[in-house]
């Protein structure tokens, strides 16, 4: 049976097509045209603009992060390997749910959503540098797992039985990608096998019996970490003027992977203070003077208490006098950790607190205390 009130017309066409005027009914029932259509979860709409599906399924990721975050919150945090596992099982399905067919392009609304993740977890604001979080966390991207699903679609496609009509809409796209010119998603897959100089890819009469994801994993995650590398080296800001955040963390992070300090077990606050102290959006000067109607020159944001020095993160955490009992303790916990400590450079020894496995969660505690007294000082 079919229900007329609940059946309508959706003609699928270029934007530069007028929709149709033939006159579609069910029985004695006028169908309407609809400009979309929601088919398993996915929205089709007439112009096929993935935009559209991808912001749903943006929507519903979210939703899923919510519960996963609303539960960490309950149970005062979770321990990196409990956090990705949920994050995977519950999350990442629904981002990469229809990939197959709308994933051959980066959307912001998708990447927002495994941002927020990061994000939370590290305890960092909305202005942190993405490279920052993605370098940290050392999961892969959203784009990586998009072109993944893609990729097995067309291999499925291109080992498929000629006599199935989903195969042969397959070669006649195939057909007219090669020969017209047209764009289509065939067309966007072997631009994008070719630009990755995997063109074994692209040959369709060849790839039955090839193991081909591991080198595709390793492809997607070389073009990852190029484009990563490239926007924690920069000089300038990435979106607006000034310099880029990372100037600290360049000299500390130098591989794209999971960071000791965020598998380690220690409370919320202490990562937080050191995931904020690493990705250069700790609350101070050199930070906040930033922001406002007040923004000031980098050279004239000024420590509240020493007046004439930059207040930077080397700054607060090697120098400043207000803060002389937390770091002498911490240097003394370097000294007994780490060898030959009190011979190496101010600079270096700047950097092992930031970084070293076996310091880290001395100086995320550290950290976190600095940031309480001064909130407390500068708000008197």
């Amino acid at each position: 049976m079919i229900n007329g009130d609940k059946t309508n017309i959706v003609h699928f066409r270029s934007k530069g097509s007028d929709r149709s005027k033939c006159v579609f009914t069910c029985g004695d029932v006028l169908l309407s045209y609809k400009d979309r259509y929601r088919y398993l979860g996915l929205w089709l709409t007439e112009h096929m603009d993935y935009d559209f599906m991808a912001k749903e399924v943006s929507k519903a990721a979210h939703r899923a992060l919510g519960l996963i975050i609303a539960k960490s919150k309950v149970l005062g945090g979770m321990p990196f390997e409990t956090f990705t596992t949920l994050y995977n099982a519950c999350v990442l399905p629904v981002i990469t749910y229809g990939a197959a067919i709308w994933g051959q392009k980066q959307y912001s609304c998708i990447d927002a959503v495994h941002n927020r993740a990061c994000r939370y977890y590290l305890g960092v604001n909305r202005y942190t540098p993405n490279a920052a979080i993605h370098g940290d966390m050392g999961w892969k991207l959203p784009y990586q797992h998009q072109w993944i699903q893609v990729t097995k679609q067309w291999v499925r496609m291109c080992n498929m039985d000629r006599r199935r009509l989903t195969k042969r809409v397959f070669l006649w796209a195939h057909d007219i990608a090669s020969r017209q010119r047209k764009k289509n998603w065939v067309s966007r897959c072997i631009k994008f096998y070719k630009d990755l100089h995997t063109d074994h890819l692209t040959q369709i009469d060849t790839l039955v019996g090839v193991d081909w994801q591991p080198d595709m994993e390793k492809v997607l995650f070389d073009q990852t970490v190029q484009s990563w590398q490239a926007d924690v080296t920069r000089e300038e800001a990435r979106h607006g003027s000034g310099r880029n955040k990372l100037r600290t963390y360049r000299t500390f992070k130098h591989e794209f992977e999971t960071e000791h300090y965020v598998k380690q077990i220690m409370p919320y606050p202490f990562r937080s203070a050191l995931a904020k102290f690493r990705c250069g959006v700790a609350p101070i000067r050199i930070e906040t003077g930033r922001y406002g109607h007040n923004r000031l020159p980098e050279n004239q944001r000024f420590c509240f208490n020493c007046q004439t020095e930059v207040e930077d993160e080397f700054h607060v955490l090697m120098f400043c006098p207000l803060y002389n009992d937390l770091r002498n303790e911490l240097v003394h916990r370097a000294e007994l950790a780490i060898p030959d400590y009190h011979l190496k450079m101010q600079s270096v020894q700047f950097q092992l607190l930031l970084s070293h496995e076996k310091i880290v969660n001395v100086t995320a505690k550290t950290l976190c205390h600095i940031l309480q007294r001064h909130t407390a000082l500068f708000s008197q």
